[in-house]
């Protein structure tokens, strides 16, 4: 036995850091993981409650006791099991967390001078002092009260006493709160204002959830001793966290096989090794990793598609989702993607609107413009790519799903601007056509057009087809020939347009040529005549006005 009795008078020196008590006190690599064990000797003593309380006694030592109302502790009890290092009395009984008898030494992590332990049990009382040189004195005392009471006295240097006891208060509140999270069992904190606090209640425990997931599944056992959570973590890397009764045993970022995940798992049978610093990787474990991999597969993927298809309308929302699929091995085929608006003008997109995942060749773009409202008055989707991180859309590849940007490259769309009877742009128009009509296969019409999409730098296109396709507009097609549009965002046609107000023909004699040279029909022949027909208007010589059934040679 490592603890001894002592005479009430005998004061032995401080030997906490000696001997097997002293090794196994500094297995803890949180000196405060006492309330932990003290919490799961709660829950095992069959407490409905606890209350941890931290004050300070007229000498000006710290005062940190939890209490339980549980089932209490008889002297046996007290020597025969809480003493006893490797000796528990909840060894093979159904329903404990505690197995090894060495989770209370914890106690001395701290360096309390004393620890005192109150307990009643069968209406008559036990007190225990267990000192810091590991000598102890055991007695009776006359409560009635049921329950357990654990007090450390900590000392606290005068010279320092304020930063060390606020210190003690805000470690024993984060410790509490990372140990004891989500206790299955109402625990509250009262910080005396002797340590400064309010002596107000805090509650430790909560619910089992996942604070900083972007997206979650939850699976629950029928018998209501298992619980999982999954989540996203949005990082690439992943966290697990494994409890008992909501205490936690062991979290880790090991490889467990959930890439770009934190999982959270809740189960009666998982137990912590014997060193107390990780979770038994035993057959419950095990199956509790099996449990959690269905969930990925099944719940959190359905969470993740209703989430993608929920952000469809808010761009940086589904970034962020995608950006966290794409850390994980999650199957992304089935995932709404995002759309483009089809709106003229607008640079968001139609909230909620989504294209259901599909294999094989998809249009994207990163932002909305002419094309991709020409697109959608077709009923063409376009795929925001703004909204889709690289390592997501890599992901659609090898789900044999590529959006391609390099049709933009290749369709054009066109906006007619009209030409009101009789005015300077319905001259031009007139002698442009004029201009041509002596070409071979002329075009059927000129007119005038904002042009968009690959073609938006040129002078002229042919009108394009419902595909975006431009046409040749001096080819012979087997029905019509395409019109010739005059691109009015184009320098040459702008100018063309303002000479056009005092000379038609001058302005038709700049487009005509342009155009001929761009086609390859710009003869000798037909550029003497142009210039012919342009010095006769500048002189105003008969003859400005273009005849409809005169044609010229080339």
């Amino acid at each position: 036995m490592p603890y001894r009795k002592r005479d009430i008078e005998e004061r032995g020196e401080p030997t906490g850091g000696e001997g097997i008590v002293g090794d196994l006190v500094r297995q803890f690599a949180d000196p405060y993981a006492f309330f932990r064990e003290l919490v799961q000797n709660a829950i095992d003593a069959g407490s409905a409650d606890i209350r941890v309380d931290i004050a300070r006694d007229g000498d000006g030592a710290l005062l940190i006791s939890l209490r339980d109302a549980g089932e209490g502790m008889d002297r046996e009890t007290m020597e025969t099991k809480l003493l006893v290092l490797f000796r528990s009395g909840k060894e093979g009984v159904a329903g404990k967390i505690g197995k090894f008898g060495i989770g209370f030494v914890s106690v001395l992590a701290i360096g309390p001078t004393v620890v005192k332990v109150q307990s009643t049990r069968g209406g008559k009382g036990h007190t225990l002092h267990l000192y810091a040189d590991h000598s102890y004195e055991l007695f009776e005392h006359g409560g009635t009260r049921p329950g357990t009471t654990v007090t450390l006295v900590v000392p606290v240097p005068p010279k320092d006493a304020e930063v060390r006891v606020k210190e003690h208060v805000q470690r024993s509140r984060t410790a509490l709160r990372r140990w004891c999270e989500h206790a299955q069992l109402p625990i509250t904190l009262h910080v005396d204002e002797s340590a400064f606090g309010d002596g107000r209640a805090e509650r430790i425990d909560r619910a089992l959830q996942l604070d900083d997931a972007l997206c979650v599944a939850r699976t629950d056992t029928s018998d209501g001793r298992t619980s999982i959570l999954v989540g996203l973590s949005g990082r690439d890397g992943q966290r697990a966290a494994f409890y008992n009764r909501g205490l936690l045993l062991a979290e880790t970022e090991e490889n467990l096989g959930f890439r770009g995940l934190v999982l959270k798992v809740q189960d009666a049978e998982l137990g912590h090794t014997l060193s107390r610093d990780n979770v038994r990787r035993d057959e419950r474990f095990a199956h509790a990793l099996a449990v959690a991999r269905s969930v990925v597969a099944g719940g959190l993927r359905k969470a993740v598609q209703e989430a993608l298809k929920a952000a469809c309308s808010d761009r940086q929302g589904y970034f962020e989702l995608a950006q966290a699929v794409a850390y994980t091995t999650l199957d992304v085929s089935g995932f709404p993607l995002p759309l483009l608006d089809g709106e003229e003008g607008s640079p968001r997109r139609a909230p909620g609107r989504a294209l259901a995942w599909r294999p094989g060749v998809l249009r994207g773009a990163r932002e909305h413009g002419a094309m991709v409202a020409f697109l959608a008055r077709r009923g063409d989707a376009v795929v925001d790519l703004g909204a889709l991180p690289e390592g997501y859309v890599q992901r659609l590849k090898e789900a044999r799903v590529r959006i391609d940007e390099s049709w933009m490259a290749e369709l054009s769309s066109v906006d007619l601007v009209e030409a009101a009877p009789g005015s300077s742009d319905a001259q031009l128009l007139l002698h442009v056509g004029a201009a041509l009509s002596d070409t071979y296969r002329d075009p059927r019409a000129v007119v005038l057009g904002v042009v968009h999409g690959a073609h938006s730098q040129h002078v002229c296109v042919g009108q394009p087809d419902d595909g975006g396709r431009p046409a040749d507009p001096f080819s012979l097609l087997p029905f019509w020939r395409a019109p010739l549009v005059l691109n009015v965002n184009h320098t040459l046609v702008a100018a063309a347009r303002e000479h056009a107000k005092t000379s038609p023909r001058f302005g038709a004699d700049m487009l005509s040529r342009a155009v001929l040279e761009t086609h390859g029909a710009l003869s000798p022949r037909r550029s003497e005549r142009l210039l012919e027909d342009t010095l006769r208007d500048l002189l105003d010589a008969p003859g400005d006005a273009p005849d409809d059934t005169q044609r010229g040679q080339p």
